[in-house]
């Protein structure tokens, strides 16, 4: 799913609610969210990983020629 606004502004926030049925095997389940892209084709993007023993880990991985991490991966308390 693609949703564009046509705004330009210097700090955004976006929520969004997703389920994962049950913990997947091997490195988890992964879901991303673009939330800025540039004109050059520059992304800036978050990632959520629930890993098979229910940890959730989030990233925010830069895509342009290389893909770069802004920084590292972190762990968020789980409720599970």
């Amino acid at each position: 799913m693609r949703a564009t606004l046509p705004v330009k502004t210097a700090d955004q926030q976006m929520q969004t609610i997703f389920s994962v049925p049950r913990p997947s095997e091997g490195g988890g389940v992964y879901v991303g969210f673009e939330l800025r892209r540039q004109a050059n084709g520059d992304a800036y993007r978050v990632r959520v990983r629930v890993t098979s023993t229910s940890r959730i880990l989030l990233s925010s991985p830069r895509f342009g020629t290389y893909r770069t991490h802004v920084g590292p991966e972190i762990t968020l308390r789980s409720g599970w």
